[in-house]
């Protein structure tokens, strides 16, 4: 690992956890992750939206094939510097999970929310 390898509070609101191996992708500035992610040991699905230190976030999809992981296009398949109110727009928020994941969408989309809502409060009273 490098010292830019992100070291941040990660939240699992899914099935499955991110690998270790695959935190290695995640890169940024970033206060936490919360990530919602499905594998049948093969292939995955999900979504993870991640806190910028300048309160912006980041939205990235997990999906991937047995070729790649999860995380390994982190950088470049980022949808970054979005507001609050942007984060669950469709443009950013667009899911569309196919195979053995087809229709885990909403489930994937409301933990997130959740999740992102306690953090926001948190941070609010703090």
């Amino acid at each position: 690992m490098t010292s830019d390898v992100v070291v941040c509070p990660f939240f699992k609101v899914g099935p499955n956890a991110i690998e270790d191996s695959q935190v290695a992708y995640i890169y940024g500035n970033l206060a936490w992750v919360v990530h919602w992610y499905k594998t049948n040991g093969f292939e995955g699905a999900g979504q993870a939206v991640a806190k910028q230190s300048d309160g912006r976030y980041q939205v990235h999809d997990l999906i991937h094939d047995a070729r790649f992981g999860p995380t390994e296009f982190w950088i470049t398949d980022a949808k970054k510097n979005l507001t609050g109110k942007d984060v669950f727009m469709s443009s950013s928020f667009d899911l569309v999970f196919e195979g053995d994941f087809e229709g885990l969408e909403e489930e994937c989309r409301l933990a997130i929310e959740e999740k992102i809502s306690e953090l926001e409060s948190r941070e609010t009273h703090e």
